[in-house]
């Protein structure tokens, strides 16, 4: 948001009335810098379960190729209603456009966990490698993640 201050002085007569010009003041501009988004999001957390509130039950560094859900959480404060957060995937730094994702959230709230999640449903096991994550939100904030999917 730019604020705009403009300041002006009519019919300022300097001297003592002898038949000088007035003097009049320019306008003035003062453009304050844009705010920070208000949504801001923490640090991504991976987890293997969430509880009732959104909030991981455990923080993993890594996960085996035999885990069956991986989530990826971050908590969100000062979310309007309406902010949308948009999940980008990569498997070892290549994106994984078919499972992006997006939420919008549903009313606004001071603090709360938002978490996007993966679900293995076929016969082989996930792939070893880095799984990444970046999140953003529609009012500008990202958060993001990297996380080794293991062969244990």
């Amino acid at each position: 948001m730019a604020v705009v201050s403009v300041v002006v002085l009519a019919s300022c007569v300097a001297g003592d009335g002898d038949g000088e010009t007035p003097t009049v003041a320019t306008p003035t501009t003062a453009i304050e810098p844009s705010p920070a988004p208000s949504t801001q999001l923490g640090e991504l957390t991976w987890t293997t379960g969430i509880d009732e509130s959104g909030a991981p039950v455990d923080i993993l560094e890594e996960f085996s190729r035999h885990d069956l859900v991986i989530y990826a959480a971050v908590e969100v404060e000062n979310a309007p209603a309406g902010e949308t957060l948009s999940a980008n995937w990569s498997l070892d730094g290549e994106p994984i456009a078919a499972i992006d994702s997006t939420v919008t959230i549903d009313s606004e709230s001071d603090t709360g966990w938002v978490s996007f999640t993966l679900t293995w449903d076929g016969d082989s096991l996930w792939p070893t490698g880095v799984l990444g994550i970046e999140i953003t939100a529609s009012s500008g904030a990202t958060s993001s993640g990297e996380v080794q999917i293991t062969s244990s």
